[in-house]
């Protein structure tokens, strides 16, 4: 999770959020000490944090206060978090637990030190470039297996786009390829807290992203 991450239509994510600043402990006995802002997204708040108990870098994703605080939302949620737990593959970043601090619910999730895709194109872009043939082969071949998977266990992304696709660490070179590893994150529960926030505020929140979308899901139709 990096600060490229960061988006301009963050929405009203609730005043509990005042409490989030470096230093501080969260989760049960302040296990997770938080270290800086990572990312920013329509649905939630990204930190990088220290599991105090095992000592390790973790990913903390909190989700807007509305959420937490309606009860058919936070089942929702809780559902779609116990099928991600089941879900593990080496190109999926892992979800290892939701917890919760005061009106706060947030995700803990495996934590990679690597840009997002989004970010790698768009350096790329700004030097005039795109990935090569031999790139985007790469990437295929790295994004495949773990989708597969995880549609073989019947859990749909329903929003992948490059800011869904991370690299493990930096680049190891000027290309990505050997050295590198891609993993894909943001699943599930991604889609259901967009779909419940605009269900309990009104405000629109699409579920996806428009030029990612599939076409079953531009005419209104179920994902598959």
């Amino acid at each position: 999770m990096t600060q490229d991450d960061l988006l301009s239509d963050l929405p009203t994510l609730g005043s509990a959020f005042s409490i989030l600043r470096p230093g501080a402990g969260i989760g049960p006995g302040g296990r997770f000490q938080l270290e800086e802002r990572a990312g920013q997204g329509g649905m939630g708040v990204v930190w990088r944090a220290t599991d105090q108990r095992l000592q390790r870098a973790v990913a903390l994703k909190f989700l807007p206060e509305v959420l937490a605080s309606d009860p058919l939302a936070r089942k929702q949620i809780e559902r779609e978090a116990s099928v991600m737990l089941d879900l593990t593959h080496p190109g999926i970043v892992r979800l290892l637990t939701l917890e919760e601090e005061g009106e706060l619910l947030f995700l803990v999730m495996e934590y990679l030190e690597g840009p997002t895709l989004r970010k790698v194109l768009a350096d790329r872009q700004q030097e005039g470039g795109s990935f090569s043939p031999a790139e985007a082969r790469w990437l295929l071949a790295q994004a495949a297996p773990p989708l597969d998977h995880a549609h073989a266990e019947g859990v749909l992304h329903r929003d992948l786009k490059p800011a869904n696709l991370m690299l493990a660490r930096p680049p190891s070179a000027a290309r990505l390829g050997e050295g590198d590893s891609l993993k894909v994150t943001d699943f599930g529960i991604a889609y259901v807290a967009a779909t419940s926030f605009t269900q309990l505020t009104g405000r629109s929140h699409t579920s996806g992203t428009l030029p990612y979308m599939a076409p079953e899901v531009l005419l209104g139709q179920a994902s598959t």
